[in-house]
C-alpha cells in the first residue's frame, strides 16, 4: 500500500516537472507585436475603373489601337516603337512647332485623333495648320475628359500640296487612380536565407517607389527604421517608375539583419501599408 502511494506521488510530481517544463517553453516564444498586420494593398481594386481603364503600358492594347488607327484610313504606325506613348492631363494643351528647316511656301498639319470606346475607332476632332512666315507654333487642346487615348498626325506639305514627311504621336490621359501592395515572400527567415520585398502597382497611371528605405524593426516598445548595409555600405533609397501592373523585387540578405521582427512600409497620405517578417538566428541541429 505504502510503496503504491510512493510509485504514485513520484508520477504526480514527473508529470508536474513536464507541466513546469512545457510552461516554460511557451514562455520563450515570443509573441508578434503590434503593427505586423498592416494591410499589403493601399486600397481594395476598384474594378469599375481598373477593369476599363486605358492600357498605355501594354503591347497588345497599343497594337490594337495602331490596327483600328490604319483601319479608319488615317496612318500606319507600324513602325512606331510602342512604348512612344507620351502621359498627359485632361484639358491640357499640346503645343506644336513648325519645323526648324521648313522652307517658304510649305505648309505643317497637325491632326488630333480620339479614340471612340463606344464605336472602336478613331475620329477627328481638331487639325492645325502651320508655316514658316505667319505661325510658327500653335496648339491643340484635348478633351477634359479622363481615360482617353489620342494620336497626333503631322504632315509637311509643299507647295505643290504633296506630303513630304509624316510623323505620329500617341497620347494618353488616364484615370487618376493610385493603388499598390507590398508583399515579402515568407513569414519567417534565417540568416542563410534573402528577403525578397515585392511592390506592385495597381493603379491607372506611373508610380514612383522607393526601394531600400522604409524597414522597420521591433524594439521592445516601438516600430523604428532598420538602416542595414552591404559590401558597398549602407544601402540608400532608390526611386522607379512603375507602370501600371507593373512589380519591382528588391532583396535584402538576412545575413545584414538581426534577430527579431520587421515590416517593409510605405505610406501615401495617411494610409500605411507593409508586410512584416521575422528573423530568427541560424537553426541548430537536433
Amino acid at each position: 500500500m505504502f510503496k503504491r502511494f510512493s510509485t504514485l506521488i513520484i508520477i504526480v510530481l514527473v508529470l508536474l516537472g513536464g507541466c513546469e517544463s512545457q510552461h516554460g517553453s511557451v514562455q520563450k516564444i515570443q509573441s508578434k507585436p503590434p503593427g505586423m498586420d498592416l494591410p499589403h494593398e493601399a486600397f481594395p481594386i476598384n474594378h469599375e475603373i481598373m477593369d476599363h481603364a486605358v492600357i498605355f503600358s501594354s503591347k497588345s492594347y497599343i497594337q490594337s489601337l495602331d490596327a483600328s488607327f490604319k483601319k479608319s484610313g488615317f496612318g500606319d504606325l507600324t513602325s512606331l516603337d510602342y512604348h512612344g506613348g507620351k502621359i498627359m492631363e485632361r484639358s491640357e494643351y499640346i503645343k506644336v512647332d513648325v519645323p526648324k528647316l521648313i522652307k517658304e511656301g510649305y505648309t505643317y498639319e497637325s491632326s488630333l485623333y480620339h479614340y471612340n470606346d463606344d464605336k472602336n475607332e478613331f475620329e477627328l476632332i481638331k487639325k492645325l495648320i502651320l508655316d514658316k512666315t505667319k505661325h510658327r507654333y500653335g496648339y491643340l487642346k484635348l478633351l477634359d475628359d479622363q481615360n482617353k487615348a489620342y494620336y497626333m498626325k503631322s504632315v509637311l506639305i509643299n507647295p505643290d500640296d504633296k506630303v513630304e514627311e509624316t510623323s505620329y504621336s500617341r497620347i494618353f490621359v488616364p484615370y487618376k487612380y493610385e493603388n499598390y501592395r507590398i508583399d515579402v515572400d515568407k513569414d519567417v527567415y534565417y540568416p542563410s536565407e534573402t528577403v525578397k520585398v515585392s511592390t506592385t502597382n495597381l493603379g491607372t497611371d506611373y508610380m514612383t517607389t522607393g526601394i531600400g528605405g522604409h524597414l522597420e524593426k521591433w524594439t521592445g516598445s516601438e516600430w523604428k527604421e532598420f538602416k542595414y548595409s552591404d559590401a558597398d555600405g549602407p544601402v540608400t533609397l532608390v526611386e522607379i517608375m512603375m507602370p501600371p501592373n507593373g512589380a519591382y523585387t528588391t532583396t535584402i540578405p538576412v545575413k545584414m539583419l538581426t534577430p527579431g521582427f520587421y515590416r517593409m512600409t510605405s505610406i501615401r497620405g495617411n494610409r500605411r501599408i507593409g508586410a512584416s517578417f521575422e528573423v530568427k538566428e541560424a537553426k541548430t541541429r537536433e
